[in-house]
């Protein structure tokens, strides 16, 4: 299990647009992907979620920080770096990926968790000013 975990992990830090195709070796092909924006079956719309994330941004790039094992689930704690395609906004988001393997030793279930409302909408020109009003507005008093 060890090395299922550290491989997609190093697989994970390393997709590039050439390598997508290489994850069928390390998931199932009715994997189950969800994320803020996503929730998808299957592996042909799992790699598109790679493929979209490189045709939408420029050198997205994950880092993994930590790994955690427990039982055949492994937690990935990463840092992605991205920058949209017309310059206009540099992306540093911290997240958690849940991965469950199965009894072959691939990715079942793909769950990414990142605060997408403070990492990425408030930072948003037209909503940001709305997050930043709720997160004043809930926020402990000094």
């Amino acid at each position: 299990m060890a090395d299922c975990v550290r491989d997609y992990g190093v697989f994970y830090q390393t997709v590039d647009p050439d390598s997508v195709g290489q994850l069928e070796a390390f998931c199932a092909s009715d994997i189950v992907f969800r994320d803020p924006f996503n929730e998808i079956r299957g592996l042909p719309g799992f790699s598109r979620v790679f493929l979209h994330m490189f045709e939408a941004l420029d050198r997205p790039r994950f880092e993994i920080l930590d790994t955690a094992i427990s039982g055949r689930t492994a937690y990935y704690k990463w840092r992605f770096t991205a920058c949209t395609k017309r310059g206009r906004m540099n992306l540093d988001l911290v997240g958690m990926t849940e991965a469950v393997f199965d009894i072959d030793g691939r990715v079942s279930t793909h769950i990414d968790y990142w605060d997408s409302a403070s990492q990425l909408y408030a930072r948003l020109p037209l909503i940001g000013g709305a997050f930043g009003w709720f997160n004043r507005r809930f926020r402990v008093p000094a």
